[in-house]
Parts: structure tokens; C-alpha cells; sequence
């Protein structure tokens, strides 16, 4: 077992080179169900190759260290969520996300649908699986059922979100799990949905189910304006990331959806809070305030956000990623409540969503630049002493922030980069002190 699989959010590695294997997965189900004190776990699975052998691996180590098993079969990340904040188990989701079909990994979550990452068991999961701790004798040896979740989960979504306007909407499941959940929400609902690649294929034939990269939407992009629809939803391989496109093929980034669903839930809930993380555009910050809400900051990640959420009650978060979190569904992150609510916001009718869009319009931005470093602090430090003029916040990594342009440097929790995200109010500005920035931190490189 490779201990570069225990990441800051959850477990992931590659099957081909042996990082990750069935070996390891039963491992994992013995000490997940130590340190969930024997609780009852939920388990779901995307559809790549390797899933269904990971699943059944971790199933039978959870079994034999004592603890139930209620087998959720293929599902989204969020449908775990869901069985875990419903029921009171704990949660297991074998996924690698949108990386490629030779990655696999496992999504951890502690009874009631708190998030566990490497700041609150995730590490000590990692340090005993790798060690030769042995798991008690248990009592019994744990019993699995099969259940099919999906019905339940689009009861809450529908108690939450209230009936659906009728309107045309693409959408793109990147041959991921939506599709595992989409066919149903039609059933229930008068969305026209136009399909596109939502059979569930782990080996992602299409396009990679990536929506953060743009290149990944040039077909939802062309679908959406040929056919007419109101607007189009792209979902990730495990589908609790979600980006929109506009009625003229345009992309919502992440803080641009922020800030439209942050708008919507403040006129619902005047005066309550919203995260947004470390990155998203300051006009998001700046939006919320003028709408009478409470702007509030978290470190970059969704168990970040969600720990957030849990501890101030938030109404809403946003992340740049495509990660949205609402309090109606235990502070967590779910693609498909977010993709429910914006139809309810587009099919109010007042604006259609290129004009929501250019309403909230956020700054140019650099999106995200990865530099190698050795030394991280060290050129945080520089960056402070060239600029004093700055507002700092170190929040997340470090942000300097003016009244016309910002920074944010902040170390990755899945690689070895530092990642850099700049914004300005103009393209002179952001080119500029993208050039600069570049520069500083490959002179504290070399130093």
C-alpha cells in the first residue's frame, strides 16, 4: 500500500502502478469501521472498471470487523451523502472523481454525514492501515443488505426545492453518475432534458468528466444553443461537481453560480450566511454583503466548507470548483440540489441566465497556475514584504488583496504546487501582475 494514497479529502491513487488494489481497499474497510465504533456503513460506487472489486473488497473488511453494510450500489458521491445524513450510518464512496479509469480511491464519511478528511480521522485511518495494528475480535461478523436509495433522495430534493418550472435543459453527465439519477428526476418533474452522455461508461468514451476544464464543455456548449434550451448543466464523473452554461453558450464559472444561488437564498433567508472559500472572486464577497447577507471565508475543499457550513449555519457555500453546499442538505455538497434550484431560478422568468450572469459578472482571472516549490513560506513571506500596501489574509495560503485587483497563493492539498489565483478589474492589470507574481515566486524558487 502506497502511503501517498491518503490525501487531504479522501483516498485515490492509480490501480496500474500498483498504488491501489483490492488489498488495500479491504484494509481500509477493517480500520474505517474501527474508527467508526462499529457503526453501520453505506457504500456506493461509481462505475469504472475497478469500482465494483474495490466495493465488494472494502464491503467484506468492513463486514469482518464487525459493522453492518447497506450496499447503495452505482451512485453519486451525494446519494452516500444522503444515506449517511438519513439514516445515521457512516459512508463510503468508491471514486477517483473525474480522474482517469486507471484511478480509483474511496470517499470517507463519519455517521450523519460529517465529512472526514486528514485533519479529523482521515490521517489516523492512513497511519493504521499502513502499520500492523490488528482490528479487535469482533463480536459478530457484520451483515449486508442491498437497497436502492435513489427514490428517497429525490423525495428530500424535491421537499427541499418545491415544485420545478418546466423548462429545456442539457445536460451532460460526461458518462458518469448522474446518469445513474437523471432518467428518474425526469420522471418526476416537467424539465425537457436533453441528453447528453448520460450512460454511466467508466471508461468515459466522450470526453473526460472534468467540467472545471472548458475544453471538456464544447459539446454541451453547441447542444445547448442548437437546441434552444433555457440553459445547461455539466456535471463530474461522481457528479457532486456541477458547472452551467447560459442560454448563448456561455460558461458560468464558479463564483458566477455562487453568486446567482447566494442571491436567490438570501431573498429566502434575508441577513444569513454564506461561505465562499479562499479563491472565488471578491465580487462574490462584495455581492453577498450588498444583498444583505454575511460573506464568510473558508479554506479551499469540501470538507473545508462543509466543517464551515455544519459550525455557522450557513444557508449557502460556493467554491470556484463547482462545489455547492446547502444547509438543507447537511451542509454538504450536492450537484443535483444546486442544478434544481437554478431552474427554479431561471424559470421565475425575470432574467434569463446570460443577464444573471453579466449581472454578477465577476472579475478576469487568471484561474489557477501551478508553480513547484521547495520552500512555500518563504516566498508568502517575500510577497508580504514586496507589497505593504496590501490587505493581508491568511485565511487559506495568502491573499493580498487591493480595492482593485487580488492574489491568493496557497499550498495544494492533493499535489506538490503552489497554487496561484489572481483577479483584477481589467486585463492590463491581471496580465501584469500575473508576470510579477510569476516571476517572485521562480526567483524564491532559485533562491
Amino acid at each position: 500500500m502506497d502511503p501517498s494514497i491518503f490525501r487531504s479529502y479522501d483516498i485515490r491513487g492509480r490501480i496500474d502502478t500498483g498504488e491501489i488494489d483490492a488489498k488495500t481497499f479491504r484494509r481500509i474497510g477493517e480500520v474505517f469501521s474501527n474508527h467508526v465504533d462499529g457503526a453501520t456503513v453505506s457504500v456506493g460506487r461509481d462505475v469504472r472498471p475497478s469500482s465494483t472489486e474495490f466495493a465488494d473488497a472494502l464491503i467484506e473488511g468492513v463486514a469482518a470487523a464487525g459493522s453492518d453494510v447497506v450496499d447503495l450500489g452505482e451512485v453519486p458521491t451525494e446519494v452516500v451523502t444522503f444515506a449517511s445524513g438519513s439514516t445515521g450510518t457512516a459512508g463510503a464512496m468508491i471514486t477517483a472523481s473525474h480522474n482517469p479509469p486507471e484511478y480509483n480511491g474511496v470517499k470517507l464519511t463519519a455517521p450523519d454525514a460529517v465529512p472526514i478528511s486528514s485533519e479529523n480521522g482521515l490521517a489516523d485511518i492512513g497511519r493504521r492501515a499502513l502499520s500492523d495494528w490488528k482490528a479487535p475480535t469482533p463480536a459478530r461478523r457484520g451483515a449486508a443488505e442491498s437497497i436502492d436509495p435513489i427514490d428517497d433522495f429525490l423525495d428530500l430534493l424535491h421537499g427541499a426545492c418545491g415544485d420545478i418550472p418546466a423548462l429545456r435543459v442539457v445536460i451532460d453527465g460526461g458518462n458518469g453518475m448522474a446518469g445513474t439519477v437523471v432518467p428518474r428526476l425526469v420522471e418526476r418533474t416537467d424539465l425537457d432534458v436533453v441528453p447528453l452522455y448520460l450512460e454511466p461508461d467508466g471508461l468515459v468514451p466522450n470526453h473526460p468528466a472534468d467540467p472545471l476544464k472548458l475544453e471538456n464543455l464544447a459539446d454541451i456548449r453547441r447542444v445547448t444553443v442548437e437546441s434552444g434550451a433555457d440553459f445547461g448543466a455539466a456535471f463530474d464523473g461522481d457528479a457532486d461537481r456541477i458547472f452551467f452554461i447560459d442560454e448563448g453558450g456561455a460558461v458560468l464559472d464558479g463564483s458566477a453560480t455562487t453568486a446567482i444561488l447566494a442571491g436567490f437564498f438570501l431573498d429566502k433567508h434575508p441577513g444569513s450566511i454564506v461561505i465562499h472559500n479562499a479563491i472565488v472572486s471578491d465580487a462574490v464577497r462584495n455581492l453577498i454583503s450588498d444583498a444583505g447577507g454575511v460573506p464568510t471565508v473558508s479554506r479551499v475543499g469540501h470538507s473545508h466548507m462543509k466543517a464551515k457550513m455544519r459550525e455557522s449555519g450557513a444557508v449557502f457555500g460556493g467554491e470556484h470548483s463547482g462545489h455547492f453546499y446547502f444547509r438543507d442538505f447537511y451542509g454538504a455538497d450536492t450537484g443535483f440540489m444546486t442544478l434544481l434550484t437554478m431552474a427554479r431560478i431561471v424559470g421565475a422568468g425575470t432574467q434569463p441566465l446570460s443577464e444573471m450572469r453579466e449581472r454578477v459578472s465577476t472579475r478576469f482571472s487568471s484561474g489557477e497556475i501551478n508553480h513547484k516549490v521547495d520552500d512555500p513560506a518563504t516566498i508568502m513571506g517575500e510577497m508580504i514584504r514586496k507589497f505593504p500596501d496590501a490587505e493581508i489574509d491568511r485565511t487559506d495560503g495568502l491573499t493580498l488583496r487591493w480595492e482593485d485587483r487580488r492574489v491568493n497563493v496557497r499550498n495544494s492539498n492533493t499535489e506538490s504546487v503552489l497554487r496561484l489565483n489572481v483577479e483584477a478589474d481589467d486585463e492590463e492589470t491581471l496580465g501584469s501582475l500575473v508576470t510579477e507574481m510569476g516571476e517572485l515566486i521562480k526567483q524564491g524558487r532559485n533562491a
